[in-house]
Formats: structure tokens, C-alpha cells, sequence
């Protein structure tokens, strides 16, 4: 979801596939209809949950329909308006996953995500980082490494942003899963 002062904006995957944006007025206390904007290419796969982000200028900036393959883009094209969107744009490494959006007190927009360097297991290897537009997603800079852990199954929790004295902060937790080790729902470390 991307909040502005009197709406909060949310995007999901509907039964069929298509991904809505939809938003809550805070002052009449009510959903807005759903608008559809594309369709999931890699069926009902969870790991392509889209991904919204409101920019500086109300700019709502939609993300989603991967799991190691580009993102799928689309901007509105009137700001905090979701009954018309920009040009469908694929961007972002060609085996990306998991959209963070993250938006900098000067306009910048950092997409972070997963990104597979090499292959499908057992030689994955994968890598977390980002791509950045500094012209409201016209353009996006090529992708910086953050995690090199040069291994697979980096999953990042939620990516916080601060800014305090002028100085901005880019936090981030991740943990690895290793499909190697089981997973026992009654151990406890």
C-alpha cells in the first residue's frame, strides 16, 4: 500500500489474474472501486505480488508479475488518479523478484528486489540490491548490488527509510533459507 493524506492506495492480484489498484478514502470511509491495469504472465504464483508506491508528486508507480523475469511497470498518468495509467514497460534485471519500492526525500525512486545472477538450482545464485529513477520512472539506472552473499535464497523483510538532520537512512533485515537443512516447525532457536 502508498498513502497519501486522504488515501491510502493498495494494489492486489484478483482470482483472475489481473492486478487491480484500488484505494480507501479516508474522508467519506470508502473503498473506491477496483481498477484493472494488467494481468499476471507467470500464473498463480505468489512471488510476483505487485507492489505500489505514491511518489512526491502523487505519481502512483505499480510494480509486479515476476518471479525471475522483469518486473511489469506502470505509472498513472494524473497524480493520485487511478483511473488512467502510462505505457505497460518491463524494467529491472531479466530474473528479478520481490519489489520494494522505496521512495527519497528528493524524489528518487530506488527499486530493491532479489535478483538470480546465475541459472536455477543447485547453481543459483542470487543476489539483493537495486535500480534507481531519478525522473519519476521514465528511466532506471542499472542494477547495484547491496547482498552478495554468493549463495541463494536471500529474502528481505520490510525496508525501512528515515530521514534525521538531513541525513536519509535506508534500513533493511534479510535472512537466507537453506533447502538443504529441514525445516522443523517445533525447533526453536
Amino acid at each position: 500500500y502508498s498513502a497519501s493524506a486522504n488515501k491510502t492506495f493498495l494494489t492486489v492480484y484478483e482470482k483472475d489474474l489481473s492486478v487491480s489498484v484500488m484505494y480507501y478514502d479516508h474522508v467519506t470511509k470508502r473503498m473506491s472501486p477496483r481498477v484493472s491495469i494488467g494481468t499476471q504472465l507467470i500464473g498463480d504464483d505468489g512471488h510476483g505480488a505487485p507492489a505500489i508506491l505514491r511518489d512526491s508528486k502523487g505519481y502512483l508507480h505499480v510494480f509486479y508479475g515476476n518471479h525471475d523475469g522483469q518486473f511489469r511497470y506502470r505509472k498513472s498518468t494524473n497524480p493520485d488518479d487511478i483511473s488512467t495509467w502510462g505505457t505497460l514497460t518491463n524494467i529491472g534485471s531479466p530474473k528479478a523478484t520481490y519489489a520494494h519500492p522505496v521512495l527519497a526525500d528528493n524524489g528518487d525512486i530506488y527499486l530493491f528486489y532479489r535478483n538470480t545472477e546465475d541459472g536455477l538450482s543447485p547453481t543459483r545464485y542470487e543476489t539483493f540490491g537495486y535500480i534507481k529513477s531519478t525522473d519519476g520512472g521514465v528511466t532506471w539506472s542499472a542494477y547495484t548490488k547491496v547482498i552478495d552473499r554468493g549463495y541463494y535464497d536471500i529474502y528481505v523483510g520490510k525496508i525501512d527509510h528515515s530521514s534525521v538532520g538531513g541525513t536519509e537512512k535506508i534500513r533493511l533485515g534479510w535472512n537466507t533459507y537453506d533447502a538443504e537443512i529441514p525445516y522443523d516447525i517445533n525447533h526453536k532457536n
